[in-house]
């Protein structure tokens, strides 16, 4: 990222002050200059057709006398140049104007050696270098139209939305949340069946059209990036997830990844449908991130198990690279891969002749729920009411939705209709703009400075999650698992940010926004360097 010397800038300020200060003395010369021109030329305009007039009457003269150029001798050209002669007097008349000669600064030197040229040049011209020059160098005129600029797209100000405005965000969020009901519902589950025979077998329960499109996709990619890495199966089995997986896990394994309560020396209660979301390594965010180089580096892992973190010591901490660098990347690399193998699933859950999907990766910041070892919640025995119950902390009742099918695939399918919702909330509100408020085109598109469109964004999102909730309350049986099951964690989250930045707006009203200042500012600075020094990246 490019960096910029507030003493080289300043004293680029000052540069341009004396090249200011230079511009007008040479305008201020030229003027003048050009003022004498035009006096001269009158003057001479003047002289010409006095000359003009008493040629012709020369001529009128000769004339009436009889005489002819051809009479004219030497004696009487001399005489007429003695008549014409200026005197002493007139010569003393004469004005001839004066103009300062131009004070220049070289600039074909070293910096430091211009500076000081500037600085002697700006103290022979009593021009004042500023430890704040920017002021001087724009005019009034620019100072008024940057000040109107900050004004329309830097303050925070409150939205002033209209009735249409409104019922367009309404129905945004009533389409999207009939989305989120009928093709989102809760994670595509398997459920063990008596068939006819007695026999018991696993049998899919799709709950969710568009969640079985996303584990598809997830198991697309996951085939793909182990053939990316050189994953070569048998004949007939290019299409075997758990294969792909099991490729990945031999070749990016990790000191971390414990899935039984004995692997982990009794400190965490691990199953295999849990073991993902308790080990904060594996979770598809910064703190997985971190969590995973840190436990790679010192051979241990981190787990969250009632609420509290618990480490514990593996001894076979290791991470390739030749020095600290190549280690973090290699250890990032190596997160980077197995959270992929564990993506849709464990190897032995995908395998050949297995029907559930397997238990994937926690949605993103999911996994922080657990460490909520509060609340009261009934679950039943097989999900069903009248069974055995247990009563549960949301830190619980989070790893049980989890272990139900609620992880980063479903999040993925969750968050369709919370993009579609977005994107149609933006889309009326700029053809709203155009067609009945007569907003030019380009001006509608310009949303960084629509402040009805964050308040529209919040209603279309509040009205999508009322949705959700009533679906998944009405639905849920009364049962708080079926509940989480159906509640959509992304649509909430996005709600969350949006009414944290209509709060925002709110507390900050008609304050500066520095931060998207601070955006446009760099964009301004990239732009000049490129076009002073015809690079990408020069470094002030």
């Amino acid at each position: 990222m490019r960096t910029f010397d507030d003493k080289l800038l300043k004293e680029a300020a000052w540069a341009q002050q004396t090249q200011r200060h230079q511009q007008m003395k040479t305008e201020q010369t030229v003027a003048a200059a050009a003022g004498a021109l035009r006096s001269e030329n009158a003057a001479a305009d003047a002289r010409l057709d006095d000359l003009d007039a008493m040629l012709l009457l020369a001529e009128q003269l000769a004339g009436e006398a009889g005489l002819s150029e051809e009479l004219l001798t030497q004696a009487d050209f001399a005489a007429g140049e003695q008549l014409t002669a200026l005197t002493e007097e007139e010569r003393e008349s004469v004005v001839v104007p004066y103009f300062e000669r131009l004070a220049v600064v070289d600039a074909d030197v070293p910096w430091e050696t211009y500076l000081g040229n500037v600085r002697a040049y700006a103290d022979e011209n009593q021009i004042e270098l500023k430890e704040h020059p920017w002021n001087d160098l724009l005019t009034q005129a620019e100072r008024d139209a940057l000040a109107e600029r900050v004004k329309n797209d830097y303050l925070m100000k409150p939205a002033h939305c209209d009735g249409l405005d409104y019922g367009l965000a309404a129905l945004s969020g009533f389409l999207c949340g009939l989305i989120d009901v009928f093709f989102v519902g809760a994670p595509n589950a398997v459920k063990t069946v008596r068939g006819k025979d007695g026999v018991m077998t696993a049998q899919v329960i799709e709950n969710s059209p568009l969640g079985a499109w996303t584990d598809k996709k997830a198991d697309q990619l996951v085939l793909g990036v182990a053939r990316l890495k050189g994953w070569s199966p048998k004949a007939g089995s290019e299409d075997n997830v758990g294969s792909a997986i099991g490729y990945l896990e031999r070749n990016y394994t990790v000191n971390y990844d414990q899935n039984t309560t004995k692997a982990a020396k009794g400190a965490v209660q691990l199953t295999a449908k849990n073991h993902h979301i308790k080990s904060l390594s594996h979770a598809p965010d910064l703190i997985g991130l971190v969590f995973s180089v840190l436990d790679q580096f010192m051979g241990e892992a981190h787990f969250i198990d009632q609420g509290k973190l618990v480490r514990i010591d593996t001894g076979d901490g290791r991470l390739v690279g030749g020095n600290f660098c190549a280690k973090l990347f290699c250890g990032a690399a190596n997160w980077l891969f197995h959270i992929l193998s564990d993506l849709a699933g464990s190897s032995g859950s995908r395998g050949a002749g297995s029907v559930g999907r397997g238990a994937g990766l926690p949605a993103p910041l999911f996994e922080l729920l657990q460490f909520c070892d509060a609340g009261s919640f009934t679950l039943y025995k097989n999900d069903t009411v009248g069974q055995e119950k247990t009563v549960v902390s949301l830190a619980d009742l989070s790893v049980a939705v989890y272990e139900h099918g609620y992880d980063a695939r479903f999040a993925a399918t969750m968050a369709i209709p919370v993009v579609l919702n977005d994107l149609l909330t933006t889309l009326l509100r700029v053809l709203k703009r155009i067609f009945h408020d007569h907003v030019a085109p380009k001006e509608a598109i310009a949303l960084h400075r629509d402040h009805e469109l964050r308040r529209m964004l919040l209603v279309s999102q509040g009205v999508f999650v009322l949705i959700d909730a009533a679906d998944a309350g009405i639905r849920s049986g009364g049962q708080i698992l079926n509940f989480a099951l159906r509640i959509n964690f992304v649509a909430w989250k996005r709600l969350a940010f949006s009414g944290l930045m209509e709060l925002r707006a709110l507390y900050k009203q008609n304050a500066l926004n520095v931060d998207r200042l601070d955006q446009d500012l760099e964009k301004e600075w990239e732009a000049l360097a490129q076009e002073g020094y015809g690079q990408s990246s020069p470094v002030f």
